[in-house]
């Protein structure tokens, strides 16, 4: 799952227009510029008038998907697939907001959702454990117990 890398405050009159935006938990936001890149993440918990860059789209699930699940779902290979296909652009290819609203998507019922966002986070969790494991190993801070 991506990661939001950094923030900074801004006076809300300051912001560019385009960033307007407040995320909401739930939302995933997808990078609109070198879509090839595959900048997608879900917004959890996020802080108090989190206004997201304008390279980004803000994609708010629907009362009938899951928030976890829909981020999942926009990190797959074919919806990224499906997002550079429709990309326009040489150097820097990009797809538009209303582009990007306009890819069809399938769903299960919300109880599967649910169960395959739960395996999903406890997924990501497992793999920052032993991303962090591995490094107090590393760097000699993690005691063994035989």
């Amino acid at each position: 799952m991506g990661k939001i890398l950094g923030s900074e405050t801004l006076l809300l009159g300051k912001a560019p227009s385009r960033a307007r935006r407040i995320a909401r938990n739930g939302d995933t936001i997808v990078s609109t510029v070198r879509t090839y890149l595959r900048a997608i993440t879900g917004i959890q918990d996020p802080p108090p008038n989190l206004v997201v860059s304008t390279g980004f789209a803000t994609l708010t699930p629907g009362s009938e998907i899951d928030g976890g699940y829909f981020s999942y779902l926009a990190q797959t290979e074919q919806f990224i697939q499906e997002v550079v296909s429709r990309s326009t652009g040489v150097s820097c290819p990009a797809i538009t907001p209303t582009e990007l609203g306009n890819i069809h998507i399938t769903y299960p019922p919300l109880p599967t959702q649910r169960r395959i966002s739960g395996i999903k986070t406890s997924i990501t969790l497992l793999r920052e454990k032993r991303a962090s494991l591995i490094s107090a190993a590393v760097t000699g801070e993690m005691e063994v117990a035989l």
